[in-house]
């Protein structure tokens, strides 16, 4: 009888190890959910990001400008420093940010002589292999950065007036052109 209690017990004891157990748990890749970029109609996932530092623009009263490329991608797009290779949808945002080489976390506006905010100097998307193009003209963007994630929401309008959201949540593989 001591045996069978033994052995039930190790039996419980291995179920309930396996099932508290995740492969899943130290995954560091670039893969994100629920991540999309829509124009009118057309919508389309986003599987990944990447964050050039491009220039810093100096210093004034203690607050650093530095200049950043944002590009947002869908499957298929690969983006390797700023050489974009592939077919799939991708949104590119110029970026003047208040932190020194990094996206700070705030509202970003799109337009010019804004003063002392983080701003959007230019961005477009498009589609590459299919027909979807076009330059944004105005709105903003919200980031939220907590340790290597970013959450981004994306409320845009383009040349023809038409609304641009979309929502990206995951890491951002980083290229640095000013010190490299």
């Amino acid at each position: 009888m001591k045996y069978f209690l033994n052995l039930s017990f190790l039996v419980v004891l291995s179920a309930i190890f396996l099932i508290s157990c995740s492969d899943d748990d130290d995954d560091e890749s670039n893969e994100i959910t629920n991540s999309y970029f829509k124009v009118a109609e057309s919508e389309y996932s986003l599987k990944g990001g990447t964050l050039v530092y491009q220039e810093n623009l100096g210093e004034i009263n203690g607050v650093f400008f530095s200049s950043m490329s944002l590009m947002l991608h869908s499957e298929g797009i690969e983006v390797i420093e700023t050489e974009v290779q592939g077919e799939g949808f991708g949104i590119y945002l110029n970026l003047l940010s208040l932190e020194k080489g990094e996206l700070a976390s705030g509202e970003y506006k799109f337009g010019e002589d804004q003063g002392f905010v983080s701003q959007i100097s230019e961005g477009e998307y498009e589609d590459v292999g299919g027909t979807l193009s076009g330059q944004i003209t105005s709105g903003a963007i919200t980031v939220e950065k907590k340790g290597d994630n970013y959450e981004i929401t994306l409320d845009l309008v383009n040349e023809k007036g038409q609304e641009i959201t979309g929502y990206y949540n995951g890491k951002l593989t980083y290229y640095d052109d000013v010190n490299n």
